[in-house]
């Protein structure tokens, strides 16, 4: 396996409109994907972290709970959307299978409370792939839902 030193990094952005019932996903590729991922064989795509403003209401343990869960399913839809992706062609690099990304994490006693406590670089090695895929979200609905 290749050395993790250059680590791809995509932009991925959904707008979540908060004016209508239904949510708006747009996901954004870099457009030097190609260039950037041209050495790259496998990447990893870790959970999200996620600020949900759900109003009151809520405690702070269920809202804790509730971001992880976000974080998680955006996880998983990134893997299929990529997935997808690959199987028409559209990327050079395979994704690590999300439950493997999340076992590996595990037994590392890697969480989601400190996961911000390792680079990109220590995360590629110990995930052993080429580069990770990672974000933020600011929400106010529940994608799971």
């Amino acid at each position: 396996m290749r050395h993790p030193a250059i680590h791809i990094f995509f932009l991925i952005l959904f707008l979540i409109s908060s004016e209508t019932a239904s949510a708006q996903k747009d996901i954004y590729q870099s457009n030097r994907f190609e260039e950037l991922s041209k050495d790259h064989r496998i990447l990893a795509i870790l959970p999200f972290f996620t600020h949900l403003d759900l109003g009151e209401g809520i405690s702070p343990q269920e809202l804790k709970r509730l971001q992880q869960k976000e974080g998680y399913a955006v996880q998983e839809a990134l893997e299929t959307y990529f997935g997808r992706g690959k199987k028409k062609k559209k990327f050079t690099v395979a994704f690590q299978n999300s439950e493997d990304t999340n076992a590996l994490l595990t037994r590392n006693d890697i969480s989601f409370e400190n996961i911000d406590r390792y680079t990109i670089k220590e995360l590629a090695e110990i995930l052993q792939v080429d580069g990770i895929g990672s974000g933020n979200l600011d929400m106010n609905i529940l994608l799971s839902d």
